[in-house]
C-alpha cells in the first residue's frame, strides 16, 4: 500500500535539501578558504575558490549520509520494527 502523501514529502524533501545544500556548501567553502594552505593554492586564485567549493560540497554529502543514516538507524530501533540484528543493537 502506498502512501497517500508521498508527493507531498517527496517535494518537500527536494525543496529541503535544496535549501540546506546551498547553505552547508556556502559554510564550508568559508571554512576551507581560510583552511586551504597558502603555498600550495595562493590566496585569491581560481584553484582555490574552486578547491572550497569541491571542499564544501563534500561536506553537505557527508552530512546528508550522516543524517539519513542516524534516522534509518533510529528508525529500525523502534518499537514496530524487527529488522535490526542484535549485534547492531537490535531484537532479532
Amino acid at each position: 500500500m502506498t502512501n497517500q502523501n508521498r508527493d507531498i514529502i517527496f517535494a518537500l524533501t527536494i525543496i529541503v535539501l535544496s535549501l540546506l545544500q546551498h547553505h552547508i556548501e556556502t559554510i564550508g567553502s568559508r571554512f576551507f578558504l581560510r583552511v586551504i594552505p597558502e603555498r600550495k593554492f595562493p590566496i585569491g586564485s581560481d584553484q582555490r575558490e574552486q578547491k572550497a567549493i569541491m571542499l564544501g560540497e563534500r561536506v553537505f554529502k557527508i552530512t546528508m549520509n550522516i543524517i539519513c543514516v542516524v534516522s534509518l538507524y533510529s528508525i529500525m530501533l523502534g518499537d514496530d520494527c524487527n529488522f535490526l540484528d542484535v549485534r547492531i543493537g537490535g531484537k532479532s
